[in-house]
């Protein structure tokens, strides 16, 4: 009897296991921004972007990232969904 291939799905695991770490890497569309303001474009082409708790609108990430950048909030206020609080302490490291 033959088996039929498996498909392989990256994220099924996640689904499974309770326990794996809720971020698995960064939004393919994040990795080749080079600054603030096309990251803004991204993140209002996307829309709202879930997080682990709640779903955030574009105008709450780009406001709270602008509030991280001035020094008034902590890099912790922005999501890690989708690789979004990497790409914005890189982009703050310069």
């Amino acid at each position: 009897m033959s088996r039929k291939p498996e498909t392989f799905d990256p994220f099924d695991y996640i689904k499974k296991d309770e326990s794996a770490p809720k971020e698995i890497g960064m939004e393919p569309s994040f990795r080749a921004i080079v600054s603030f303001d096309e990251l803004y474009v991204i993140i209002r082409r996307m829309g709202r972007i879930q997080g682990s708790e709640q779903v955030f609108d574009p105008h709450t990430i780009i406001h709270t990232i602008n509030l991280v950048r001035a020094g008034r909030k902590p890099i912790t206020d922005v999501t890690r969904s989708r690789g979004l609080r990497q790409k914005v302490k890189e982009l703050m490291e310069g």
